[in-house]
């Protein structure tokens, strides 16, 4: 028998809100690398860029890219 719609809507919700957890998670240990950050989740690296814009993660303007242009 199908979940009611509330019970769906309420798991998808839990498992985007997880999901961007554990994103956030692995991009702050890898000081916002997002390279690492993906292989560190096992994913490609466009699926990591895909999830960050859909899940609407917002980024450091210094992340793991950036350099220091007085170096």
């Amino acid at each position: 028998q199908p979940a009611p719609a509330s019970a769906a809507e309420n798991l998808a919700a839990r498992r985007r809100s997880a999901e961007a957890r554990a994103i956030q998670d692995a991009l702050a240990a890898c000081g916002y690398n997002r390279q690492q950050a993906a292989r560190a989740l096992g994913l490609h690296k466009s699926t990591l860029f895909r999830k960050i814009r859909a899940l609407g993660i917002a980024l450091p303007e210094q992340d793991g890219r950036s350099r220091d242009p007085g170096a």
